[in-house]
């Protein structure tokens, strides 16, 4: 039996169809996720430059420009990224305490300081990067993520 063009269902139906399915974000939850995701990668190269630039401050403690070291944010934020998504904290869910959500964001980020470390020695080996501004970016992007 064929169908004419006027046997389509409606828009409203479509709508109402749309949100029962599981599976499809809408529009508010697609939004709040690429909010959270900017806010991450802002957080990584934010805190990884504050970091060197404290680090520039200190005369006692040498470092060569910030373009030097892009490749540790660019693979932090990589890493990150996927560890969050793999997780699912870009999704949202029933609400969590602020602190539970920041022992997340902490045992995420170390997971992804650890694999970014891990990646670089194995990958790229005449990269060469101070412990310190490591430990201080991923720190401060620690702090940055939980308040943003």
């Amino acid at each position: 039996m064929q169908h004419s063009i006027s046997d389509r269902p409606s828009q409203n139906d479509y709508v109402a169809r749309r949100g029962a399915r599981p599976g499809v974000l809408k529009r508010a939850q697609f939004f709040f996720m690429i909010a959270l995701f900017v806010v991450d990668i802002g957080s990584v190269w934010l805190g990884f430059w504050a970091a060197h630039a404290l680090l520039l401050r200190d005369p006692d403690f040498i470092i060569g420009p910030f373009r030097e070291f892009l490749l540790l944010p660019g693979t932090y934020t990589a890493v990150m990224v996927v560890i969050y998504f793999s997780q699912r904290m870009y999704q949202r869910r029933r609400p969590v305490t602020h602190l539970d959500e920041f022992f997340q964001i902490i045992i995420y980020n170390l997971l992804a300081l650890l694999f970014t470390v891990a990646l670089l020695t194995l990958f790229v080996r005449e990269f060469q990067y101070h412990r310190a501004l490591i430990l201080l970016g991923a720190g401060l992007t620690i702090l940055i993520d939980t308040f943003g």
